[in-house]
């Protein structure tokens, strides 16, 4: 049995209450507020706990919630020429994290400034900002400020001085594994995408454009869109996947092959959608593939027959087992169970 999880919608505004505030300057937040703070890169259940968890004090304490994050993930500012391998990009990060019910969402500019400050420095520079927390959530191995030399001690020590209760959350455990952004990478590095989109508690996608590729597909029976996904995702383990492609607004469900097509000779690395049900031109546009379930993995076939004769199988698969969208290309946003 495997599951459809949430579809988040990346090119879709958000209809939800909260007021997004990038703090710069001095924003005069008037009003007293529990806040949840972190990256929250993937956005996963534990993520979701700790905001919850948050949302649900400010409601007993008669005060505004908030999550508080950063622009961009503070690693990316230190990268090494290979980069930061992300769960979502910073953009799907913030319109996700808009989505959870929080009043607000404050997005603190990281900059190599910004970095440098001290511990105290840093919690002062929130004052500075107009924010009158009462409450704030964060995970017991939360750290900040200058090396990441502050943690949740220090937080406790200065939050005391300023009227502020710190909830310092054990992370979230399942089957005795500590539920992780690092975790969930490991699993989608893996193809263990079934595990990963349980933890994440909505389906993992990419966004990307479609470049022509070699047109092998489309001579063999089966045309593909060649993706070349968005910077810094992290990346998907080599293989086939049953999955659906988010084009303008509509899903179709997509075969999706992640790696070399060696059976072609020496080829680069790609990702490949075989999307069903669609015809139209796609080259230079933005699309979305979201991951559902791992069918095989990438292998060389020692005939053009026998290549034909796996991929049509794996289409028909893709076809007959996972719940078709709505008239109107849409899916709805709950599980959705398929054989």
């Amino acid at each position: 049995m495997h599951v459809v999880h949430e579809l988040f919608d990346p090119y879709r505004k958000p209809e939800s209450g909260t007021r997004q505030i990038t703090l710069t300057g001095h924003p005069h937040i008037a009003e007293p507020i529990v806040g949840a703070f972190g990256v929250f890169d993937g956005v996963h259940q534990g993520h979701r706990m700790l905001i919850g968890e948050a949302i649900v004090k400010a409601h007993e304490m008669g005060c505004r919630s908030a999550i508080l994050t950063f622009d961009r993930d503070p690693d990316e500012l230190f990268a090494t020429s290979h980069g930061v391998r992300h769960i979502l990009t910073d953009e799907d990060r913030l319109a996700l994290l808009s989505t959870l019910g929080a009043d607000y969402l404050f997005v603190l500019p990281f900059t190599r400034d910004f970095s440098e400050l001290e511990p105290i420095e840093f919690l002062d520079s929130l004052i500075s900002f107009g924010i009158d927390a009462r409450a704030v959530y964060v995970g017991s191995d939360f750290r900040f400020g200058y090396r990441a030399q502050g943690n949740v001690a220090i937080l406790r020590d200065w939050c005391s001085l300023h009227g502020c209760k710190v909830y310092a959350l054990d992370l979230l455990c399942e089957r005795k594994r500590t539920i992780t952004a690092t975790r969930i990478r490991g699993e989608i590095e893996h193809h263990s995408i079934e595990e990963a989109n349980r933890l994440l508690e909505r389906t993992h996608y990419i966004r990307g454009y479609v470049n022509k590729g070699r047109g092998a597909g489309k001579g063999l029976g089966f045309a593909t869109a060649n993706v070349v996904p968005l910077p810094d995702y992290t990346c998907i383990g080599d293989g086939v996947y049953a999955g659906y492609a988010l084009i303008a607004g509509h899903f179709y469900k997509a075969a999706i092959a992640v790696g070399v097509p060696s059976t072609f000779g020496k080829l680069p690395h790609t990702i490949e959608a075989h999307i069903l049900d669609f015809s139209g031109e796609l080259y230079g546009d933005e699309i979305a593939l979201y991951l559902i379930s791992f069918i095989r993995p990438m292998k060389t076939f020692p005939s053009e027959k026998e290549l034909i004769e796996t991929v049509l199988s794996n289409i028909a698969w893709v076809g007959e087992n996972l719940p078709a969208p709505n008239e109107d290309g849409t899916l709805r946003s709950q599980d959705i169970a398929c054989s």
